[in-house]
């Protein structure tokens, strides 16, 4: 997936246009934005996951009779 969207952000005409119709600071901000972005998306994916397998690993599911 990280190639893939290496692909995407790299080699997309309109990704790539917007960069370089802008003046550098604000294309630089841009992108970097977008990155930090794209970034938290596998945090936001994983994480509930990671915090469910802690959960029943410590026991925390299980019933108590």
């Amino acid at each position: 997936m990280l190639v893939n969207n290496l692909a995407y952000w790299g080699c997309n005409q309109y990704i790539v246009q917007r960069a370089l119709g802008a003046d550098l600071k604000t294309a630089r901000s841009g992108i970097l934005f977008a990155a930090f972005l794209k970034l938290l998306i596998p945090l936001i994916a994983v994480l509930p996951g990671i915090t469910m397998y802690v959960l029943h690993s410590n026991g925390m599911f299980q019933k108590k009779w």
